[in-house]
């Protein structure tokens, strides 16, 4: 009897053993576990709170990015100044990106070409007068003209097929970005390195709105320098009309008076121009208007003014040249126009002037415009009535 207890003790302290054992080794093995989960759970949270404190600054990076589109926006649709508008988006970049250096390209209208408009950080030896014809264009230039795309530095060493782009480029180039209005190329803004620490997303995002709002603003600058030159240009000789001429006269007269800048003014009609419409037809006489007006627009250079002042009637403005030295170059022209003859509808058609000159030094005084351009008419009326095809000076 006391034998089998004894077998019973012993088996139940074997079998209390084993119990024991193995529940240290799961409790071993749920500490791990439990050891585990936490540092699992506190990777988690330091990555949440990364996330978040990222979240917070891409979100006030964000706001900020609105602040400054909203403000570009705002500046672009005010102004109706080509060069002040591509000013404007130099200067937001640089503010926004800490861009070093930047320049600017456009394509005029009816041009194929990229012309150099405006940058800072480049040698002025480098950009300065670059006209880049696009189908001639290299590097990231040519590339980004031709594909209307963006492109970086960033895009050429992650693509083989670009790596000689950057070989080619006329200055260091760090990011291109086409400016495109309705599918037409604009221009083309180029940077170097980008100064702020900032993701490729928002680097492209930010060049996104640039080249959105400053293609449309060029666009509508554009435009209207259209409508400006319309409203003083006369449509059949696209010389200036006769409300252009005087503002302009009106103008060079009270600032030029003090500094005693030499100014004339030319009065100049075509000789017998009823005649010539009776005889050819008014479809000719708008011919030889627009030939007198070739001569006359060659003529005047620089800050001179050439305009239809009415009917056959032209009248010029010159700067910084006396009634003599005017007087010399309106003759030559006289004897240019008289020798020559005009083919218009199997007709051959001569046609001749009369011109008065007034230069303001001929009066002590100061004169007004309707002064200057009374003596003018006075010289012209004098060359008639000696016969026509004369130029005459007061």
């Amino acid at each position: 009897m006391p034998t089998t207890i004894f077998i019973c003790l012993v088996v139940l302290n074997v079998f209390f053993l084993v119990c024991f054992f193995r529940l240290s080794r799961k409790l071993k093995r749920l500490a791990k576990e439990n050891f585990n989960l936490r540092k699992e759970i506190k990777i988690q949270s330091d990555l949440l709170r990364y996330l978040k404190d990222q979240t917070f600054q891409e979100e006030n990076q964000l706001q900020s990015l609105l602040v400054v589109i909203s403000d570009l926006a705002k500046n672009l649709n005010s102004e109706l100044d080509e060069k002040k508008i591509i000013e404007i988006m130099a200067d937001k970049l640089k503010g926004l990106l800490g861009v070093g250096r930047c320049a600017i390209f456009t394509v005029p209208d009816s041009e194929e070409v990229l012309e150099h408009v405006y940058s800072f950080g480049y040698p002025e030896e480098t950009v300065n007068s670059l006209r880049i014809p696009l189908s001639q264009g290299k590097g990231f230039i040519g590339w980004v003209a031709n594909s209307q795309l963006p492109l970086s530095m960033h895009d050429v060493e992650h693509d083989d097929r670009l790596v000689s782009l950057s070989r080619e480029n006329p200055f260091p180039i760090y990011f291109c970005q086409p400016l495109v209005f309705d599918k037409r190329l604009v221009g083309i803004i180029t940077t170097d390195k980008i100064q702020r620490k900032t993701s490729r997303t928002e680097i492209l995002r930010i060049f996104s709105s640039f080249s959105n709002f400053g293609a449309i603003a060029i666009n509508n600058a554009r435009l209207m320098q259209v409508f400006r030159e319309r409203s003083t240009r006369d449509s059949l000789t696209n010389l200036f009309n006769h409300a252009y001429f005087h503002k302009a006269l009106e103008y060079q007269l009270k600032t030029g008076c003090e500094d005693k800048v030499p100014l004339a003014i030319v009065m100049l009609d075509i000789d017998s121009f009823k005649q010539l419409n009776d005889s050819y037809g008014h479809q000719a006489g708008d011919f030889v208007l627009r030939e007198v007006a070739i001569q006359l627009g060659e003529i005047a250079q620089n800050q001179d003014i050439a305009a239809r002042y009415g009917g056959e009637e032209f009248a010029l403005l010159f700067l910084n040249k006396n009634a003599q030295e005017v007087y010399q170059i309106i003759e030559n022209m006289r004897i240019k126009l008289s020798s020559r003859t005009y083919s218009f509808d199997g007709n051959s058609i001569r046609c001749t002037i009369s011109a008065g000159v007034a230069g303001r030094e001929a009066y002590p005084y100061e004169i007004d415009k309707d002064k200057l351009i009374q003596h003018a008419d006075e010289c012209v009326d004098k060359t008639k009535y000696q016969g026509k095809n004369n130029v005459g000076i007061c």
